[in-house]
């Protein structure tokens, strides 16, 4: 899946799409090891699935919009 790839969000574009430096010859830069993903941690280019780690990463995420719909009222 692309969850591994760097990504950049064009200007005036809510969709972030994988960096590509020569568009002529598509190559993807792979995220670091150990880089968090949607699913736990990126190994070898792949979003591999650890459940604890997504419960706690899906409950930060949560945690985070409610404190910034509390600071922004």
């Amino acid at each position: 899946t692309e969850s591994c790839f760097l990504c950049c969000r064009p200007l005036n574009s809510t969709a972030c799409k994988p960096f590509v430096r020569f568009p002529t010859y598509p190559t993807y830069r792979i995220l670091t090891d150990g880089t968090r993903c949607i699913f736990g941690h990126c190994r070898q280019g792949t979003c591999m699935k650890d459940a604890q780690d997504f419960i706690e990463h899906v409950w930060s995420i949560v945690g985070k919009k409610h404190d910034l719909l509390k600071n922004s009222g």
